[in-house]
């Protein structure tokens, strides 16, 4: 077989494989598209922008790799997410149908880069999941004990930061604010943290990925996503609430719908999974335990309120 004739051959199937797999999958991106609009799921228009840079910054590494196409296996992984594709659209499943997207892509990289190359880009791969939207039921069911739980933890700060704080439920009662009214406000299901999980998760992977730490240590600190969500999302409540305590009702709900509201979880987050993964990689010097060779750990590898006082309505923050 000539050189022409294998890559005409190649450039045919590789055209069938791509309009195929865009043929099956346009509802699904649809709906991811759709989903991306919801506010907890806002951060899937960045995941294809970000798994770029990934590629981009794992660019020597797959230089380094051969090129060896494994159809075997491409086909055999590309056909097992066409059938969960087409089976959850014909069952109404979308998660599972937006998950074989990620599978189906992993099987195009088997079928043309081969398993040495898909296995440079397993973590630009993995990251694509994030692209899936989170089910509003299952964020509802949860919801509620993490409101809770959210407010009873600002009444124990604002009660060490010599404010009075009364949390009933997930409503948080503040009886004696500088303004002279009493102030009631609710922690409504965004500031639970789950609204915000995926994206912290999301956060804690790419920190992770770049911490000069062992495997072990980058799946701990991304499985920090939950309560690190939960503690930023505390920290933005009890900021709203001293805010409302000092300046008014109107100023604490100016604050939580402001760009600095909405960014401090995040920064919370940020500053969280930084810090646990310095002192790891302290720890760590310390023992002289150098890290494993993983992507990412060199430079090459960058793979009520009393009626007899003035009251506000309840406000839902």
């Amino acid at each position: 077989m000539t050189t022409k004739t294998w890559t005409t051959e190649k450039m045919l199937v590789a055209a069938a494989l791509l309009l195929l797999f865009a043929a099956v999958y346009a509802r699904t991106l649809a709906l991811f598209v759709a989903g991306w609009h919801d506010e907890e799921n806002m951060h899937g228009w960045l995941v294809a922008p970000l798994t770029a840079v990934l590629v981009w910054m794992n660019w020597p590494r797959l230089q380094r790799t051969p090129v060896r196409g494994n159809p075997a296996a491409g086909l055999t992984v590309l056909g097992l997410a066409l059938l969960v594709e087409v089976a959850g659209v014909w069952l109404g499943l979308n998660r599972s149908a937006g998950y074989s997207f990620v599978f189906a892509v992993v099987g195009l990289c088997l079928y043309f880069l081969g398993t040495a190359q898909t296995r440079a880009l397993a973590f630009p791969l993995a990251f694509l999941l994030f692209m899936v939207p989170t089910p509003g039921g299952v964020i509802d069911q949860i919801s509620a004990p993490l409101q809770r739980l959210s407010a009873n933890a600002v009444q124990v700060i604002s009660g060490l930061a010599g404010v009075t704080v009364r949390a009933e439920g997930v409503n948080l009662y503040l009886p004696g604010s500088v303004s002279g009214k009493d102030i009631t406000l609710q922690v409504a299901e965004g500031c639970s943290g789950l609204h915000s999980l995926t994206a912290m998760a999301m956060l804690a992977a790419i920190l992770a990925y770049f911490m000069a730490v062992p495997t072990r240590w980058k799946w701990a600190l991304f499985a920090l996503a939950l309560p690190v969500a939960m503690i930023g999302n505390i920290v933005r409540i009890f900021a709203v609430v001293m805010v409302a305590h000092l300046h008014g009702q109107t100023a604490g709900i100016a604050f939580h719908d402001s760009a600095w509201g909405k960014l401090l979880p995040f920064v919370v987050a940020f500053l969280i999974v930084m810090g646990c993964g310095w002192l790891i990689e302290r720890r760590l010097a310390c023992n002289d335990d150098s890290p494993d060779d993983t992507p990412g750990n060199t430079p090459d590898d960058v793979s009520a309120p009393d009626s007899s006082r003035e009251s506000s309505p309840a406000v839902t923050i």
